[in-house]
């Protein structure tokens, strides 16, 4: 899917309901997309464990989604449109929680803290990064200056690819997808796949954080009576 889905499926706090999880499970990554990621997984970390991350950083991110979806600003649910937040005011739902726009379109500054606080939560010294980005000098030489080592798949500066670029966007989901760790950007679809695909996998979800997550949030992502969605093997795609 490409956008949450409005109406027929649940999937609050990325708990898929039944009738997701079978529509998912008969949507499959092709074998040669496997193969890539998995000797791009091996040419980066030689098995070592890492960090992946994943973080939008678009042209249309912020104006596009964030902008549009009022993330910038609380809101009551049940006010009218146009009138002011009044007590209780929450941002714009999506998958569930109230988003912010520390959730959506976090600060490099903070994207470099947050990245730094997992690595040493987890242990961990390796980060692949998944990224949209088009500026280096707005988001990667950041991170770098802040003290964020990492590598990437495709492009100008990452492990260069055997698949024509129309493939990089599904082997960095699945490098995220087969990190140890991930921490995602929760609105993002793309971070909902790899989610989808953790929970197939089988990392439990206190292996994943998500941007500008507090307990709450966390404690909601974990909760429950949880049946993995077994996204994407339910039928094998040549």
């Amino acid at each position: 899917f490409g956008s949450p889905v409005s109406f027929g499926f649940s999937w609050r706090y990325f708990r898929s309901d039944a009738a997701l999880r079978w529509v998912r499970g008969h949507v499959a990554y092709k074998k040669a997309i496997r193969a890539e990621a998995t000797r791009a997984q091996s040419e980066l970390f030689g098995g070592q464990p890492y960090l992946g991350v994943h973080i939008r950083r678009g042209a249309d991110r912020l104006e596009g989604f964030c902008y549009s979806n009022h993330l910038q600003r609380p809101f009551s649910v049940r006010r009218s449109r146009g009138a002011a937040a009044g007590p209780g005011a929450q941002h714009g739902e999506i998958y569930g929680w109230n988003m912010t726009m520390a959730m959506c379109f976090p600060p490099v500054e903070e994207v470099s803290n947050r990245i730094l606080a997992a690595m040493a939560r987890w242990n961990l010294s390796r980060v692949f990064l998944a990224s949209d980005s088009r500026k280096p000098e707005l988001l990667e030489d950041v991170l770098r200056a802040h003290g964020v080592d990492f590598v990437r798949y495709g492009g100008l500066e990452g492990l260069p690819a055997l698949l024509p670029s129309e493939f990089a966007l599904p082997v960095d989901q699945l490098l995220c997808a087969h990190a140890p760790f991930f921490l995602g950007n929760a609105p993002s679809t793309v971070t909902g796949t790899i989610v989808f695909e953790r929970d197939n996998i089988g990392h439990p979800r206190n292996t994943t954080d998500f941007f500008g997550f507090g307990h709450r949030e966390r404690a909601e992502f974990d909760s429950g009576i949880w049946t993995p969605t077994r996204a994407f093997s339910a039928c094998t795609v040549p």
